[in-house]
């Protein structure tokens, strides 16, 4: 998207960051893309209640199926995707 448009989409430097975090440069990893950390963080916490639910038979409610969950993730990428792109500090040390 990036040597389309010009524009850094909310996942530039996702795939960077995950080869930064498997040779544990966490300063990367944040240098590439913030937002990887919290989504990485997401996907451990999904699979910790889908495994606690699984292995110990409970009913543990999983907050990332909520609606609301839906939508304060959309408006935060959406927001994430807006502030990297904006050419003056601090928000140019947001893009890869």
């Amino acid at each position: 998207m990036h040597a389309t448009t010009g524009i850094y989409c909310p996942g530039c430097g996702s795939q960077r960051a995950l080869h930064s975090l498997l040779h544990l440069d966490f300063k990367s990893v944040v240098s590439y893309n913030f937002m990887f950390i919290p989504a990485l963080g997401l996907v451990v916490y999904n699979l910790g209640v889908k495994g606690y639910n699984h292995f110990y038979k409970k009913s543990v409610p999983n907050v990332i199926y909520s609606s609301n969950f839906t939508r304060i993730v959309l408006i935060t990428v959406i927001l994430f995707w807006v502030l990297r792109n904006l050419p003056f500090y601090p928000f140019n040390i947001l893009a890869p």
